[in-house]
């Protein structure tokens, strides 16, 4: 990175993104002077970048133990999966009749990213994003949004390294059938499958934290 070009807001925007694609992995110690020559800035705004990450729930700050990459137990992903799958069918269904030819292109380019080799450089949370940004296009509801991607972002970084090739495949499979009832604008149906998709993604982020559970930033 250019620390020329950079602004604040960009450092903070790295900090997040290599959370959120597996790059700092849970429970990864954060080492300010580390993310100071990665992102070729000074210790300062990293600093501000750290305090701004975690009020997002992204890092956790153990005082005179250090700071590091938040690790999702399983009583938080329960409960994050609680409030989406309450949430998600409502907005999917508020979407549906507005959705255009526009928003089903940018549904099918996300499932093709899942195809590519490395996902085409892309983290399978950014792309799982972009999915569900396609399919709740239609809504209008910016504050339901704001909360879905709030949640998304709590465990992005543990579904990066979550997902093996076969639950990426799964999950190719579970977008390509709710988009298939969405054309087709079976409401119920494609409610249902989305939660199905939904708890499907919730037990594979339980069983992928389960053995860390006990072992918090050793």
């Amino acid at each position: 990175m250019d620390a020329r070009k950079l602004k604040p807001a960009d450092i903070v925007e790295a900090v997040r993104s290599d959370i959120m694609a597996g790059i700092l992995k849970p429970g990864a110690a954060l080492i300010q002077d580390t993310l100071a020559r990665r992102y070729g800035v000074s210790r300062i705004p990293i600093r501000e970048a750290l305090r701004r990450v975690e009020a997002e729930g992204l890092i956790d700050v153990v005082y005179g133990g250090g700071t590091f990459v938040h690790v999702p137990d399983t009583s938080e992903i329960a409960e994050v999966f609680e409030i989406r799958l309450q949430l998600e069918p409502h907005v999917l269904r508020l979407s549906m009749p507005r959705l255009g030819p526009r928003d089903f292109e940018a549904a099918e380019a996300a499932i093709g990213l899942l195809r590519e080799e490395g996902c085409g450089g892309l983290s399978i949370g950014e792309i799982d994003r972009r999915f569900h940004d396609a399919i709740y296009a239609g809504a209008d509801r910016p504050l339901h949004m704001e909360t879905i991607r709030t949640l998304q972002a709590r465990l992005a970084g543990l579904l990066a390294t979550a997902m093996t090739p076969a639950s990426v495949a799964v999950l190719e499979e579970d977008m390509k059938a709710i988009l298939d009832v969405i054309r087709k604008g079976d409401e119920k149906e494609a409610s249902g499958r989305l939660v199905r998709q939904l708890i499907r993604t919730r037990e594979n982020l339980i069983s992928a934290s389960e053995p860390v559970d006990e072992v918090r930033y050793a």
